[in-house]
């Protein structure tokens, strides 16, 4: 490595030093004031989700979308991942993912008992109404008899 390569790499080095500093304060500082209870799951792929229970009745969005990895299995559960947004950080809730659904070949299909789940956890109404809406304007095709 010449010393100009060298010299970038450093100067690349200690930015993301800098910039991954700045995120720990920020982290450690949104746990100290207001999730005290913060938790941290790292998936297979070193992905880190930051939840904490304080996190449900304070949600801002969702994400949507199914469990399985590959995005291709017929019959995976479609899960809500609600979370408070806060200074660019998300804090999800507690459990991180609630299944809602389930994709069984011809669309997603709601469970039962999917906005029971999320009362249940605290989550608040506004997320149930949203998505009540999605699975109205998303419903799986009709089985067919005569197939």
């Amino acid at each position: 490595m010449s010393a100009s390569a060298m010299d970038s790499w450093l100067l690349r080095s200690r930015a993301e030093a800098n910039s991954t500093l700045a995120f720990l304060d920020k982290l450690s500082v949104m746990r100290e004031k207001d999730f005290p209870n913060m938790s941290i799951d790292v998936d297979q792929w070193k992905h880190c989700t930051f939840y904490d229970k304080e996190a449900n009745g304070q949600v801002t969005k969702y994400d949507l979308g199914f469990s399985c990895s590959c995005g291709r299995c017929k019959d995976a559960p479609f899960e809500v991942r609600p979370y408070a947004e806060r200074d660019g950080l998300r804090i999800y809730s507690d459990p991180p993912s609630i299944r809602i659904g389930q994709m069984d070949g011809i669309g997603v299909r709601p469970d039962r008992d999917w906005h029971a789940r999320l009362l249940d956890a605290g989550i608040p109404r506004w997320v149930i109404q949203r998505l009540k809406k999605y699975f109205k304007e998303n419903p799986p095709e009709p089985v067919r008899d005569d197939w």
